[in-house]
Protein backbone atom coordinates (compact mmCIF):
# COMPACT_ATOMS: atom_id res chain seq x y z
CA UNK A 1 0.00 0.00 0.00
CA UNK A 2 1.68 3.54 -1.42
CA UNK A 3 2.50 6.12 1.58
CA UNK A 4 3.19 9.36 1.76
CA UNK A 5 5.42 11.73 3.52
CA UNK A 6 5.06 15.39 3.70
CA UNK A 7 7.46 18.28 4.27
CA UNK A 8 7.76 21.62 3.19
CA UNK A 9 10.80 24.40 2.16
CA UNK A 10 11.35 27.90 2.54
CA UNK A 11 14.74 29.28 0.83
CA UNK A 12 16.32 25.82 -0.35
CA UNK A 13 15.40 24.01 3.34
CA UNK A 14 13.71 20.80 3.19
CA UNK A 15 11.55 21.19 6.39
CA UNK A 16 10.41 18.73 8.99
CA UNK A 17 10.19 15.72 7.14
CA UNK A 18 7.51 13.83 8.90
CA UNK A 19 4.44 15.81 10.60
CA UNK A 20 3.99 18.91 7.75
CA UNK A 21 1.41 18.93 5.75
CA UNK A 22 0.88 19.55 1.76
CA UNK A 23 -0.80 22.90 3.12
CA UNK A 24 2.23 24.13 4.51
CA UNK A 25 4.01 23.18 1.02
CA UNK A 26 1.74 25.90 -0.03
CA UNK A 27 2.22 28.62 2.55
CA UNK A 28 6.02 27.99 2.57
CA UNK A 29 8.26 31.22 1.15
CA UNK A 30 9.19 31.27 -2.09
CA UNK A 31 13.04 29.74 -2.79
CA UNK A 32 14.75 33.22 -4.22
CA UNK A 33 16.79 32.57 -7.31
CA UNK A 34 19.95 33.31 -7.64
CA UNK A 35 20.58 37.00 -8.97
CA UNK A 36 23.35 39.71 -9.39
CA UNK A 37 22.27 42.32 -7.32
CA UNK A 38 24.84 45.03 -8.11
CA UNK A 39 22.83 47.64 -10.08
CA UNK A 40 24.27 49.63 -12.94
CA UNK A 41 26.24 52.56 -13.00
CA UNK A 42 23.10 53.94 -14.89
CA UNK A 43 20.98 52.76 -12.18
CA UNK A 44 23.14 54.76 -9.98
CA UNK A 45 22.85 57.67 -11.35
CA UNK A 46 19.48 57.79 -11.94
CA UNK A 47 18.91 56.51 -7.56
CA UNK A 48 21.43 59.67 -6.97
CA UNK A 49 22.65 56.81 -4.59
CA UNK A 50 20.06 58.22 -1.83
CA UNK A 51 19.81 55.63 0.13
CA UNK A 52 22.09 55.04 3.15
CA UNK A 53 21.23 51.36 3.20
CA UNK A 54 22.94 50.72 -0.13
CA UNK A 55 26.21 49.13 0.95
CA UNK A 56 23.82 46.26 2.64
CA UNK A 57 23.78 44.63 -0.93
CA UNK A 58 24.62 41.12 -1.27
CA UNK A 59 25.77 38.82 -4.64
CA UNK A 60 23.66 35.85 -3.98
CA UNK A 61 24.52 32.72 -4.80
CA UNK A 62 23.20 29.45 -5.28
CA UNK A 63 23.70 26.55 -2.49
CA UNK A 64 25.98 23.66 -3.32
CA UNK A 65 27.65 21.44 -1.27
CA UNK A 66 31.20 21.22 -0.20
CA UNK A 67 33.51 18.25 0.86
CA UNK A 68 36.77 20.01 2.63
CA UNK A 69 37.06 22.56 4.91
CA UNK A 70 39.68 24.87 4.64
CA UNK A 71 41.48 26.67 7.61
CA UNK A 72 42.67 30.04 7.57
CA UNK A 73 43.53 31.20 4.12
CA UNK A 74 45.11 34.29 1.94
CA UNK A 75 45.20 34.38 -1.44
CA UNK A 76 44.29 37.59 -4.42
CA UNK A 77 42.65 37.31 -7.27
CA UNK A 78 42.56 40.16 -9.70
CA UNK A 79 44.02 42.53 -7.50
CA UNK A 80 41.56 41.70 -4.78
CA UNK A 81 43.12 40.46 -1.46
CA UNK A 82 41.07 38.22 0.62
CA UNK A 83 41.75 36.43 3.99
CA UNK A 84 39.21 33.63 4.52
CA UNK A 85 38.21 32.43 7.93
CA UNK A 86 35.75 29.94 9.54
CA UNK A 87 33.43 30.65 12.28
CA UNK A 88 31.35 28.79 14.20
CA UNK A 89 27.58 27.97 12.78
CA UNK A 90 29.36 27.27 9.02
CA UNK A 91 29.75 30.98 8.60
CA UNK A 92 32.81 32.15 6.84
CA UNK A 93 34.08 35.85 6.81
CA UNK A 94 35.94 37.00 4.03
CA UNK A 95 38.08 40.07 4.76
CA UNK A 96 38.61 42.04 1.32
CA UNK A 97 41.32 44.15 0.54
CA UNK A 98 40.85 46.43 -2.35
CA UNK A 99 44.42 48.10 -3.11
CA UNK A 100 44.27 51.92 -3.82
CA UNK A 101 45.26 51.66 -7.42
CA UNK A 102 42.28 49.49 -7.84
CA UNK A 103 40.04 52.01 -6.27
CA UNK A 104 41.25 54.60 -8.45
CA UNK A 105 40.42 52.63 -11.51
CA UNK A 106 36.78 52.30 -9.80
CA UNK A 107 36.83 56.17 -9.54
CA UNK A 108 38.12 57.16 -13.10
CA UNK A 109 35.95 55.08 -14.72
CA UNK A 110 32.77 56.81 -12.24
CA UNK A 111 33.97 60.03 -13.46
CA UNK A 112 34.21 59.03 -17.09
CA UNK A 113 30.67 58.04 -17.04
CA UNK A 114 28.77 60.69 -15.07
CA UNK A 115 30.19 62.93 -17.26
CA UNK A 116 28.00 61.37 -20.06
CA UNK A 117 25.21 62.43 -19.34
CA UNK A 118 25.87 65.94 -17.01
CA UNK A 119 24.48 68.80 -18.47
CA UNK A 120 26.16 71.90 -16.67
CA UNK A 121 24.88 75.38 -18.15
CA UNK A 122 27.40 76.84 -19.94
CA UNK A 123 28.75 73.93 -21.52
CA UNK A 124 27.82 71.99 -24.47
CA UNK A 125 26.76 68.49 -24.22
CA UNK A 126 29.70 65.89 -25.12
CA UNK A 127 32.15 69.30 -23.97
CA UNK A 128 35.29 69.08 -21.38
CA UNK A 129 33.79 69.71 -17.74
CA UNK A 130 36.49 70.90 -15.37
CA UNK A 131 36.27 67.83 -12.48
CA UNK A 132 35.55 70.07 -9.99
CA UNK A 133 32.12 71.48 -11.70
CA UNK A 134 30.96 67.68 -12.35
CA UNK A 135 31.92 67.01 -8.70
CA UNK A 136 29.99 69.85 -7.50
CA UNK A 137 26.90 68.98 -9.70
CA UNK A 138 26.59 65.86 -8.21
CA UNK A 139 27.94 66.24 -5.24
CA UNK A 140 30.92 65.12 -3.30
CA UNK A 141 28.69 62.36 -1.11
CA UNK A 142 26.73 60.59 -4.10
CA UNK A 143 29.98 60.56 -6.03
CA UNK A 144 32.06 58.72 -3.42
CA UNK A 145 29.10 56.56 -2.96
CA UNK A 146 28.74 55.67 -6.44
CA UNK A 147 32.57 54.75 -6.58
CA UNK A 148 32.04 52.48 -3.71
CA UNK A 149 29.12 51.07 -4.86
CA UNK A 150 31.29 50.31 -8.03
CA UNK A 151 33.63 49.04 -6.22
CA UNK A 152 32.05 46.18 -4.62
CA UNK A 153 30.41 45.77 -7.54
CA UNK A 154 33.54 44.66 -9.37
CA UNK A 155 34.90 43.28 -6.24
CA UNK A 156 32.19 40.98 -4.23
CA UNK A 157 32.12 38.28 -7.31
CA UNK A 158 35.98 38.20 -7.44
CA UNK A 159 36.48 37.98 -3.50
CA UNK A 160 33.73 35.44 -3.50
CA UNK A 161 34.80 32.78 -5.54
CA UNK A 162 36.25 30.71 -2.83
CA UNK A 163 33.24 30.05 -1.58
CA UNK A 164 30.49 30.79 -4.25
CA UNK A 165 29.56 26.94 -4.46
CA UNK A 166 28.83 26.31 -1.28
CA UNK A 167 27.39 29.43 -0.24
CA UNK A 168 23.78 28.77 0.85
CA UNK A 169 21.70 31.36 -0.91
CA UNK A 170 20.64 34.98 0.56
CA UNK A 171 22.98 34.72 3.62
CA UNK A 172 25.59 36.40 2.99
CA UNK A 173 26.27 40.53 3.91
CA UNK A 174 28.91 42.94 3.86
CA UNK A 175 29.56 43.11 8.04
CA UNK A 176 31.35 46.48 7.73
CA UNK A 177 30.17 49.85 8.18
CA UNK A 178 29.85 52.18 5.56
CA UNK A 179 31.78 54.88 7.16
CA UNK A 180 35.01 52.28 7.23
CA UNK A 181 34.89 51.86 3.60
CA UNK A 182 34.26 55.84 3.35
CA UNK A 183 37.19 56.10 5.30
CA UNK A 184 39.48 54.95 1.78
CA UNK A 185 37.71 57.54 -0.36
CA UNK A 186 38.66 60.64 2.00
CA UNK A 187 39.61 62.38 -1.01
CA UNK A 188 38.13 66.08 -0.83
CA UNK A 189 37.05 65.02 -4.63
CA UNK A 190 36.09 61.67 -3.15
CA UNK A 191 38.91 60.51 -4.73
CA UNK A 192 40.89 57.27 -3.24
CA UNK A 193 43.87 58.29 -0.29
CA UNK A 194 43.98 54.39 0.54
CA UNK A 195 42.80 50.65 0.24
CA UNK A 196 39.37 49.45 0.89
CA UNK A 197 38.84 47.07 3.47
CA UNK A 198 35.45 45.46 3.91
CA UNK A 199 34.60 42.14 5.33
CA UNK A 200 32.04 39.69 3.58
CA UNK A 201 29.85 37.20 5.87
CA UNK A 202 28.48 34.41 4.24
CA UNK A 203 26.85 31.06 5.68
CA UNK A 204 28.06 27.56 3.35
CA UNK A 205 26.91 24.10 3.46
CA UNK A 206 28.80 22.18 5.65
CA UNK A 207 30.25 18.99 4.93
CA UNK A 208 28.01 16.03 6.45
CA UNK A 209 29.81 13.55 8.44
CA UNK A 210 28.00 10.32 10.40
CA UNK A 211 29.20 8.48 13.96
CA UNK A 212 27.50 5.63 12.94
CA UNK A 213 26.09 4.28 9.49
CA UNK A 214 22.78 5.39 8.65
CA UNK A 215 21.57 2.09 7.01
CA UNK A 216 22.44 -0.16 10.28
CA UNK A 217 19.88 2.43 11.91
CA UNK A 218 17.23 0.45 14.26
CA UNK A 219 14.06 1.92 16.12
CA UNK A 220 11.12 1.09 17.84
CA UNK A 221 7.78 2.23 17.32
CA UNK A 222 4.22 1.77 18.62
CA UNK A 223 1.44 1.39 16.53
CA UNK A 224 -0.65 4.46 15.71
CA UNK A 225 -4.03 1.63 16.71
CA UNK A 226 -5.47 -1.66 16.16
CA UNK A 227 -8.40 -3.56 14.98
CA UNK A 228 -10.49 -2.51 18.18
CA UNK A 229 -9.46 1.21 18.24
CA UNK A 230 -10.45 1.39 14.40
CA UNK A 231 -13.52 0.14 15.18
CA UNK A 232 -13.82 2.93 17.95
CA UNK A 233 -12.66 5.26 15.69
CA UNK A 234 -15.49 4.59 13.49
CA UNK A 235 -18.25 4.87 15.89
CA UNK A 236 -16.62 8.43 17.07
CA UNK A 237 -17.05 9.70 13.74
CA UNK A 238 -20.53 8.37 12.64
CA UNK A 239 -21.26 9.85 15.95
CA UNK A 240 -19.86 13.22 15.65
CA UNK A 241 -21.84 13.22 11.97
CA UNK A 242 -24.39 12.89 13.79
CA UNK A 243 -23.98 15.49 15.79
CA UNK A 244 -23.99 18.16 12.79
CA UNK A 245 -26.91 16.81 11.61
CA UNK A 246 -28.90 17.19 15.26
CA UNK A 247 -32.20 19.61 15.74
CA UNK A 248 -31.41 22.54 17.75
CA UNK A 249 -34.62 23.15 20.32
CA UNK A 250 -35.09 26.46 22.71
CA UNK A 251 -34.47 26.25 26.52
CA UNK A 252 -35.80 28.62 28.85
CA UNK A 253 -36.96 26.18 31.92
CA UNK A 254 -33.06 25.39 32.54
CA UNK A 255 -29.51 25.95 32.95
CA UNK A 256 -26.71 25.02 30.09
CA UNK A 257 -25.96 21.28 30.62
CA UNK A 258 -22.90 19.98 29.05
CA UNK A 259 -25.18 18.93 25.96
CA UNK A 260 -26.46 22.00 24.89
CA UNK A 261 -25.93 24.75 22.41
CA UNK A 262 -25.57 28.39 23.49
CA UNK A 263 -24.67 31.54 21.71
CA UNK A 264 -22.84 33.61 24.64
CA UNK A 265 -21.23 37.53 24.68
CA UNK A 266 -18.05 36.41 26.02
CA UNK A 267 -14.71 37.72 26.57
CA UNK A 268 -11.91 37.88 28.82
CA UNK A 269 -9.11 40.25 31.01
CA UNK A 270 -5.87 39.19 32.65
CA UNK A 271 -5.80 40.08 36.62
CA UNK A 272 -3.29 41.69 38.08
CA UNK A 273 -1.48 40.33 40.62
CA UNK A 274 -3.01 42.50 42.92
CA UNK A 275 -6.27 41.31 41.68
CA UNK A 276 -7.39 43.86 39.95
CA UNK A 277 -8.81 43.69 36.34
CA UNK A 278 -6.04 43.76 33.72
CA UNK A 279 -6.06 44.70 29.67
CA UNK A 280 -8.25 42.33 27.86
CA UNK A 281 -6.80 38.88 26.25
CA UNK A 282 -6.74 39.28 22.79
CA UNK A 283 -8.66 36.84 20.62
CA UNK A 284 -11.10 35.89 23.17
CA UNK A 285 -14.24 38.41 22.56
CA UNK A 286 -16.85 37.83 20.81
CA UNK A 287 -20.58 39.49 20.80
CA UNK A 288 -22.33 36.30 19.61
CA UNK A 289 -19.72 33.24 19.96
CA UNK A 290 -22.02 29.77 19.22
CA UNK A 291 -20.94 27.31 21.60
CA UNK A 292 -21.75 23.57 21.29
CA UNK A 293 -20.97 22.55 24.58
CA UNK A 294 -19.87 18.63 23.37
CA UNK A 295 -17.27 20.63 21.66
CA UNK A 296 -15.79 21.74 24.99
CA UNK A 297 -12.53 19.28 24.60
CA UNK A 298 -11.78 21.74 22.29
CA UNK A 299 -11.52 24.69 24.49
CA UNK A 300 -9.38 26.02 27.22
CA UNK A 301 -9.66 23.47 30.28
CA UNK A 302 -12.84 25.06 32.66
CA UNK A 303 -14.31 26.96 29.92
CA UNK A 304 -17.47 24.92 29.66
CA UNK A 305 -17.49 24.14 33.35
CA UNK A 306 -17.66 27.44 34.04
CA UNK A 307 -21.04 28.13 32.31
CA UNK A 308 -22.80 24.86 33.65
CA UNK A 309 -26.16 26.09 35.30
CA UNK A 310 -26.34 29.47 33.54
CA UNK A 311 -29.69 29.99 32.15
CA UNK A 312 -30.81 32.87 29.43
CA UNK A 313 -30.10 36.28 29.97
CA UNK A 314 -28.10 35.20 32.97
CA UNK A 315 -24.68 37.23 33.34
CA UNK A 316 -21.50 35.17 34.93
CA UNK A 317 -17.60 35.80 35.84
CA UNK A 318 -14.93 32.74 36.53
CA UNK A 319 -10.90 32.93 36.61
CA UNK A 320 -9.01 30.06 34.72
CA UNK A 321 -5.54 29.79 34.74
CA UNK A 322 -3.80 29.14 31.10
CA UNK A 323 -1.73 26.11 31.51
CA UNK A 324 2.13 25.59 30.75
CA UNK A 325 0.87 23.35 27.47
CA UNK A 326 -0.71 26.67 25.83
CA UNK A 327 0.25 27.64 22.75
CA UNK A 328 1.05 31.28 23.30
CA UNK A 329 3.92 31.54 25.51
CA UNK A 330 3.11 34.95 27.34
CA UNK A 331 -0.30 33.78 28.31
CA UNK A 332 1.57 30.34 30.49
CA UNK A 333 0.55 30.66 34.36
CA UNK A 334 -1.88 34.02 33.46
CA UNK A 335 -5.02 34.05 35.94
CA UNK A 336 -7.68 35.18 32.92
CA UNK A 337 -11.24 36.48 34.29
CA UNK A 338 -13.77 35.26 31.52
CA UNK A 339 -16.75 37.30 32.01
CA UNK A 340 -20.40 35.81 29.90
CA UNK A 341 -23.45 36.60 29.22
CA UNK A 342 -26.01 33.99 28.29
CA UNK A 343 -28.01 34.83 25.08
CA UNK A 344 -29.69 32.10 23.73
CA UNK A 345 -29.94 28.76 25.10
CA UNK A 346 -30.79 25.01 22.72
CA UNK A 347 -31.15 21.62 23.37
CA UNK A 348 -29.57 18.87 20.58
CA UNK A 349 -31.63 16.12 19.56
CA UNK A 350 -29.54 13.59 17.61
CA UNK A 351 -31.63 11.67 14.81
CA UNK A 352 -31.96 7.98 15.00
CA UNK A 353 -28.81 5.76 13.31
CA UNK A 354 -31.40 4.41 10.65
CA UNK A 355 -30.98 3.87 6.79
CA UNK A 356 -32.79 7.00 6.41
CA UNK A 357 -29.71 8.87 7.17
CA UNK A 358 -27.33 7.15 5.81
CA UNK A 359 -26.18 9.27 2.88
CA UNK A 360 -25.91 12.54 5.34
CA UNK A 361 -23.82 10.68 7.09
CA UNK A 362 -21.16 9.60 4.31
CA UNK A 363 -22.88 10.46 0.67
CA UNK A 364 -23.17 7.99 -1.85
CA UNK A 365 -24.29 5.38 0.90
CA UNK A 366 -27.54 3.72 1.49
CA UNK A 367 -27.03 2.01 4.45
CA UNK A 368 -25.79 2.59 7.87
CA UNK A 369 -23.52 -0.79 7.28
CA UNK A 370 -22.47 0.25 3.92
CA UNK A 371 -21.40 3.73 5.67
CA UNK A 372 -19.56 1.62 8.30
CA UNK A 373 -17.72 -0.20 5.79
CA UNK A 374 -16.39 2.53 3.87
CA UNK A 375 -15.42 4.43 7.51
CA UNK A 376 -13.56 1.66 8.61
CA UNK A 377 -11.61 1.07 5.45
CA UNK A 378 -11.11 4.87 5.68
CA UNK A 379 -10.02 4.17 9.04
CA UNK A 380 -7.41 1.04 8.41
CA UNK A 381 -5.80 3.36 5.82
CA UNK A 382 -5.55 6.57 8.29
CA UNK A 383 -3.86 4.32 10.78
CA UNK A 384 -1.57 3.01 8.69
CA UNK A 385 -0.49 6.28 7.42
CA UNK A 386 0.34 7.06 11.22
CA UNK A 387 2.12 4.13 12.02
CA UNK A 388 4.37 4.90 8.97
CA UNK A 389 4.92 8.50 9.94
CA UNK A 390 6.01 7.32 12.85
CA UNK A 391 8.48 5.00 11.62
CA UNK A 392 9.62 7.74 9.78
CA UNK A 393 10.05 10.48 12.66
CA UNK A 394 11.95 8.05 14.71
CA UNK A 395 14.27 7.50 11.70
CA UNK A 396 14.35 10.62 11.19
CA UNK A 397 15.22 11.79 15.06
CA UNK A 398 17.81 9.60 15.18
CA UNK A 399 19.46 10.66 11.94
CA UNK A 400 19.93 13.67 13.84
CA UNK A 401 21.90 11.85 16.65
CA UNK A 402 24.21 10.17 14.36
CA UNK A 403 24.72 12.71 11.70
CA UNK A 404 27.80 15.14 12.57
CA UNK A 405 26.96 18.45 11.32
CA UNK A 406 27.69 22.18 12.19
CA UNK A 407 23.86 23.67 10.88
CA UNK A 408 24.71 26.89 9.56
CA UNK A 409 22.82 30.19 11.61
CA UNK A 410 21.37 31.47 8.43
CA UNK A 411 18.91 28.17 8.02
CA UNK A 412 18.48 27.92 11.52
CA UNK A 413 17.14 31.38 11.72
CA UNK A 414 14.53 30.61 8.58
CA UNK A 415 14.10 26.90 10.03
CA UNK A 416 12.25 28.88 13.10
CA UNK A 417 10.67 31.36 11.12
CA UNK A 418 9.13 28.80 9.07
CA UNK A 419 8.14 26.58 12.29
CA UNK A 420 6.18 29.88 13.96
CA UNK A 421 4.42 30.80 10.73
CA UNK A 422 3.30 26.93 10.72
CA UNK A 423 1.95 27.68 14.28
CA UNK A 424 0.39 30.44 13.55
CA UNK A 425 -1.49 29.14 10.24
CA UNK A 426 -2.38 26.00 13.02
CA UNK A 427 -4.10 28.38 15.27
CA UNK A 428 -5.62 30.38 12.97
CA UNK A 429 -7.00 27.78 11.14
CA UNK A 430 -8.99 26.55 13.95
CA UNK A 431 -9.95 29.63 15.26
CA UNK A 432 -8.01 29.79 17.58
CA UNK A 433 -6.71 33.62 17.34
CA UNK A 434 -8.81 36.56 15.89
CA UNK A 435 -7.58 38.64 13.16
CA UNK A 436 -6.38 41.62 15.61
CA UNK A 437 -4.33 38.92 17.82
CA UNK A 438 -2.73 37.74 14.24
CA UNK A 439 -1.11 41.50 14.07
CA UNK A 440 0.75 41.09 17.29
CA UNK A 441 1.47 37.67 17.42
CA UNK A 442 2.94 38.15 13.93
CA UNK A 443 5.08 41.74 15.20
CA UNK A 444 9.31 41.08 14.96
CA UNK A 445 9.53 40.40 18.00
CA UNK A 446 7.48 37.71 18.83
CA UNK A 447 9.17 36.05 15.76
CA UNK A 448 12.13 36.64 17.50
CA UNK A 449 10.88 35.21 20.59
CA UNK A 450 9.61 32.11 19.19
CA UNK A 451 13.04 32.04 17.23
CA UNK A 452 15.26 31.96 19.99
CA UNK A 453 13.13 29.94 22.66
CA UNK A 454 12.64 27.10 20.09
CA UNK A 455 16.52 27.57 18.38
CA UNK A 456 17.50 23.64 19.93
CA UNK A 457 14.63 22.30 17.49
CA UNK A 458 14.89 24.39 14.77
CA UNK A 459 18.83 23.59 14.47
CA UNK A 460 18.02 19.67 15.27
CA UNK A 461 15.68 20.16 12.02
CA UNK A 462 18.55 21.81 9.55
CA UNK A 463 20.66 19.02 11.06
CA UNK A 464 17.89 16.03 9.70
CA UNK A 465 17.64 18.28 6.43
CA UNK A 466 21.34 18.06 5.91
CA UNK A 467 21.52 14.36 6.19
CA UNK A 468 18.81 13.47 4.54
CA UNK A 469 20.17 15.59 1.51
CA UNK A 470 23.35 13.66 1.87
CA UNK A 471 21.32 10.27 1.73
CA UNK A 472 19.83 11.35 -1.16
CA UNK A 473 23.31 12.08 -2.80
CA UNK A 474 25.09 9.33 -1.71
CA UNK A 475 22.42 6.77 -2.45
CA UNK A 476 21.46 8.38 -5.93
CA UNK A 477 17.95 9.03 -5.06
CA UNK A 478 16.69 11.05 -8.14
CA UNK A 479 12.87 12.39 -8.80
CA UNK A 480 11.66 12.08 -11.87
CA UNK A 481 10.45 14.07 -14.20
CA UNK A 482 7.06 12.02 -14.05
CA UNK A 483 6.83 12.01 -10.01
CA UNK A 484 7.65 16.31 -10.43
CA UNK A 485 5.30 16.90 -12.85
CA UNK A 486 2.54 15.08 -10.85
CA UNK A 487 3.60 16.58 -7.47
CA UNK A 488 3.09 19.68 -9.05
CA UNK A 489 0.05 19.22 -10.67
CA UNK A 490 -1.62 17.93 -7.48
CA UNK A 491 0.03 21.07 -5.21
CA UNK A 492 -1.51 23.59 -7.67
CA UNK A 493 -4.72 22.17 -7.37
CA UNK A 494 -4.50 22.39 -4.26
CA UNK A 495 -3.72 26.07 -4.23
CA UNK A 496 -6.21 27.05 -6.80
CA UNK A 497 -9.04 25.17 -4.55
CA UNK A 498 -8.33 27.23 -1.79
CA UNK A 499 -8.35 30.34 -3.53
CA UNK A 500 -4.42 30.81 -3.04
CA UNK A 501 -2.01 32.67 -5.33
CA UNK A 502 1.47 30.69 -5.91
CA UNK A 503 4.23 30.94 -7.91
CA UNK A 504 4.82 28.23 -10.26
CA UNK A 505 8.86 28.11 -10.22
CA UNK A 506 8.57 28.05 -6.40
CA UNK A 507 5.87 25.23 -6.35
CA UNK A 508 8.11 23.10 -8.39
CA UNK A 509 11.24 23.70 -6.04
CA UNK A 510 9.30 22.90 -3.06
CA UNK A 511 7.41 19.91 -4.79
CA UNK A 512 10.77 18.36 -5.73
CA UNK A 513 12.49 19.22 -2.46
CA UNK A 514 8.94 16.94 -0.83
CA UNK A 515 9.35 14.30 -2.85
CA UNK A 516 13.03 13.79 -2.49
CA UNK A 517 12.51 13.84 1.29
CA UNK A 518 9.67 10.91 0.83
CA UNK A 519 12.42 9.27 -1.40
CA UNK A 520 14.91 9.35 1.71
CA UNK A 521 12.62 8.37 4.50
CA UNK A 522 11.08 5.96 1.97
CA UNK A 523 14.18 4.29 1.87
CA UNK A 524 15.65 4.05 5.38
CA UNK A 525 12.08 2.80 6.12
CA UNK A 526 12.62 -0.08 3.93
CA UNK A 527 16.38 -0.83 4.89
CA UNK A 528 16.67 -0.14 8.16
CA UNK A 529 15.21 -2.21 10.96
CA UNK A 530 12.39 -1.63 12.28
CA UNK A 531 9.81 -3.21 15.03
CA UNK A 532 6.98 -2.79 15.89
CA UNK A 533 5.23 -2.55 19.27
CA UNK A 534 1.30 -2.84 20.25
CA UNK A 535 -0.21 1.02 21.30
CA UNK A 536 0.26 2.02 24.07
CA UNK A 537 -2.40 0.45 26.19
CA UNK A 538 -3.41 3.76 28.03
CA UNK A 539 -4.50 5.07 25.12
CA UNK A 540 -6.29 2.03 23.67
CA UNK A 541 -8.30 1.99 26.69
CA UNK A 542 -9.25 5.65 26.51
CA UNK A 543 -10.52 5.64 22.75
CA UNK A 544 -12.83 1.96 24.22
CA UNK A 545 -13.71 4.07 26.58
CA UNK A 546 -15.11 7.09 24.48
CA UNK A 547 -16.30 4.85 22.22
CA UNK A 548 -18.37 2.65 24.89
CA UNK A 549 -20.12 5.89 26.61
CA UNK A 550 -21.91 6.59 23.47
CA UNK A 551 -23.29 2.96 22.82
CA UNK A 552 -27.00 3.32 22.93
CA UNK A 553 -27.12 6.89 22.18
CA UNK A 554 -27.00 8.14 25.64
CA UNK A 555 -25.88 11.31 24.86
CA UNK A 556 -23.34 12.89 25.91
CA UNK A 557 -19.53 12.23 25.13
CA UNK A 558 -16.88 13.26 27.94
CA UNK A 559 -13.69 13.81 26.54
CA UNK A 560 -10.34 15.23 28.17
CA UNK A 561 -8.96 18.19 26.27
CA UNK A 562 -8.17 17.57 22.59
CA UNK A 563 -4.77 18.36 21.78
CA UNK A 564 -2.63 20.37 19.29
CA UNK A 565 -0.02 18.28 17.42
CA UNK A 566 3.02 19.96 19.37
CA UNK A 567 0.80 18.63 22.65
CA UNK A 568 -0.85 22.30 23.61
CA UNK A 569 -4.54 22.31 24.64
CA UNK A 570 -6.57 24.05 21.80
CA UNK A 571 -8.35 27.41 22.42
CA UNK A 572 -10.59 28.20 20.20
CA UNK A 573 -13.87 30.87 19.28
CA UNK A 574 -15.66 31.17 16.62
Amino acid sequence: MPATMTSTSLRGLKQNLVSVNRQRVVTSAAAPKARNVCPSVSHLRRTQLSSPNFVTFTAHRAAAKFTKRSSQIIWANSGVMVEESFEPGSHVVLKVTVPQSTCQQEYNSIMKELKKDVSIKGFRKGAKIPQKLLIQSYGVKNVRAAVIEQMLTNAIPKAMESVAKRAIQDSEKIETDLKEIEEAFAGADASPTGDAHFSIGVDVVPEVKWTAPYRSMAVEVEEAGNEGTDAAKVKLMIHGRRKELGELRIVSDRGLEVKDVAVLDFKANCLNEDGSLGDEIPGVRNPNWQLDTLDGADFLPGIVDGLVGMKPGEEREYDLVFPESWPQASLVGVTGRFSAKMKELFSKELPPLEDDIADKLLPGCTTIAEVEEKLAMAQKQSTFDQTLNKVREALTQQLADIVDVDPPEYLVQEQGRQMYSIRLLEMQQKGQVSQEAMQTLTSIDMVNNFVGQNREDAARLVKITLATEAIQELEKLEVTEEELQAGVKEAIEDMVANGMEYDEDSVKGQTQELISGQKVLDFLSSTCKVDLLPMPKEEEEEILAKAAKIEGEQGVLEEGPALNPDGSIMFKFD
